[in-house]
């Protein structure tokens, strides 16, 4: 990732946020975030708005057809430090397109762009 500080300054702005943005904050249990992404679409989209200063329409709109993901999902697409998931050859493949369609000079190891460690920690 070229801006891993940035990345972590936003996921602590995250965490900080108001109280109208609980359920999707850092600090709530990643089943309960992804649950209530399922379960209340206008209001998790209303309160991502906000975080991004973007329409409630157009946060929609990039959730569209995405698959929410909970922690069991995840931690299989991660595996573990003894057998890596299927995420890191999806990854390669993203990877792969990025420098064959000349988006980038120079692929970046897989390993510097993922962090296993946020899934395996996470409850």
């Amino acid at each position: 990732m070229p801006n891993t500080k940035g990345s972590r300054e936003t996921r602590k702005q995250f965490a900080q946020a108001p109280p109208r943005l609980f359920p999707l904050r850092a600090g709530v249990p990643w089943s309960l975030r992804a649950d209530y992404l399922k379960s209340n679409p206008d209001d998790a989209a209303a309160i991502i708005s906000e975080y991004l200063n973007a329409p409630a329409d157009d946060v929609k709109g990039m959730l569209a057809g995405d698959t929410i993901y909970g922690l069991a999902d995840n931690k299989g697409l991660f595996g573990t430090e003894d057998a890596p998931g299927p995420v890191y050859q999806s990854m390669q493949s993203v990877v792969n397109f990025a420098v064959e369609s000349k988006l980038i000079d120079n692929a970046p190891s897989v390993d510097s762009l993922l962090d296993p460690q946020l899934i395996r920690d996470a409850r």
